[in-house]
């Protein structure tokens, strides 16, 4: 019964301190945007402002690596409502001055891909002071799902700490 007792604590004990690490819930405020091509191929200008809202959970944190997930809706360049959900991986950098990151997730909008569901790789930069969070994202340009190079820009603000 010891040997299982030890067993049970030594497989628990790195489980419960991967849990000790994480637990922060925060709130995507949405943003900014700038297109390389600064009009559509067909002559319009692109909208810049992008308003939305989401929410990010950041699950594990361990050394500088961390994993979250997140949701959001935001107005995308040409005014269509936007909806994303991404799982990401970020490293820091000097204690969180600096971070790199990925996302990947479903992202729809009638902007891209003829309004079809797609699978969205987004890599990311990100600073954090304290309690809020800014992100710059890259939005390649892709064939015919994303015809124009993007940087987004958006902030997390963390509320709750659990």
């Amino acid at each position: 019964m010891k040997k299982i007792a030890l067993l049970f604590c030594a497989l628990l004990t790195p489980s419960l301190t991967i849990l000790s690490q994480a637990g922060e819930f925060g709130v995507n405020v949405y943003g900014l945007s700038y297109h390389v091509n600064r009009t559509s191929s067909d002559g319009r200008s692109f909208n810049e402002l992008n308003p939305g809202i989401g929410v990010k959970y950041l699950f594990l944190r361990v050394g500088r690596s961390s994993v979250f997930c997140e949701a959001g809706v935001f107005s995308d360049s040409e005014k269509n409502t936007a909806r994303y959900a991404a799982v990401g991986y970020g490293f820091d950098l000097m204690d969180s001055l600096l971070s790199f990151g990925l996302s990947v997730g479903p992202y729809k909008s009638a902007t891209l891909n003829n309004n079809e569901t797609l699978l969205a790789v987004i890599p990311m930069v990100s600073t954090r002071l304290s309690w809020i969070s800014f992100q710059l994202v890259y939005l390649p340009a892709y064939k015919d799902v994303n015809r124009v190079h993007t940087l987004g820009f958006f902030a997390t603000v963390y509320p709750l700490e659990f």
